[in-house]
């Protein structure tokens, strides 16, 4: 007669693993913390860089810079999306003469807090930093 002999897991086994886990997931979160909000504050850089091309095209159209978002989606030099569709950020734009214009977009969360602008130089600058002092900058400069 064949003897099968059952194999598995002792309830130390179970535990040690659940250990190693949780101490991975740990490690984890905050580094996927930091690249989601890496990839917001690319998406808002990227938006501000949109409205400083839309910028141009209007100066050179009206050799002044104008301080609406409207009047640059009417003119069909910006798409709304650029600035409506990052999560988190709040946009508004000042233009202090004809030859100088700012854009900034304030980040709106609990945990990350900061502001990102860009100028008529088209120089995006700021960052955004969390509660536990971790810095976002925008990787397009």
């Amino acid at each position: 007669m064949t003897r099968h002999c059952q194999r598995g897991h002792t309830l130390i086994e179970m535990m040690v693993v659940l250990v190693i886990l949780s101490i991975l997931a740990v490690a984890g979160v905050p580094t996927y913390s930091r690249a989601v909000e890496q990839a917001n504050v690319d998406a808002c850089a990227a938006g501000l860089r949109s409205v400083w091309s839309a910028q141009r095209a209007h100066w050179l159209e009206h050799r002044a810079y104008t301080d609406s978002f409207a009047a640059l989606v009417a003119e069909r030099t910006l798409d709304a999306g650029a600035i409506s569709c990052v999560s988190g950020f709040q946009f508004r734009m000042t233009a202090a003469t004809a030859t100088s214009f700012a854009a900034e977009a304030a980040r709106t969360g609990d945990v990350w807090s900061g502001v990102l602008a860009v100028d008529q130089t088209g120089a995006v600058t700021g960052d955004v930093v969390a509660e536990g002092g971790a810095r976002v900058a925008p990787c397009l400069r």
